[in-house]
């Protein structure tokens, strides 16, 4: 029991009518892309994104057969996708005051 979340966790693998109680590995295919410009007095601009895909990650999900809401078990939960972009850049503010 976690005295914050209220939430209860079922460690064991016990098995339910949606699923057997047996955890798989999650595949990860990950790309990672990254360009930069440095610049003068330590002046960058760079452009970064990522792209990772999941297959059959571990989640914690809801018991739904508990007679509790509150009742939790890690299971691998369907399929995921993460894309991400960042911009970055580091100006020498020089010109407003020396």
């Amino acid at each position: 029991m976690d005295a914050i979340s209220n939430r209860t966790f079922n460690g064991s693998l016990f098995t339910y009518s949606d699923w057997d109680g047996n955890l798989t590995e999650t595949r990860i295919d990950h790309l990672d892309l990254r360009w930069e410009m440095f610049l003068q007095r330590g002046q960058i601009f760079s452009v970064s994104a990522f792209y990772k895909r999941f297959d059959d990650p571990t989640e914690l999900v809801c018991i739904p057969e508990q007679q509790t809401s509150t009742e939790y078990q890690t299971r691998n939960a369907g399929d995921g996708q993460l894309f991400w972009v960042e911009v970055e850049f580091r100006k020498d503010l020089d010109f407003i005051a020396p």
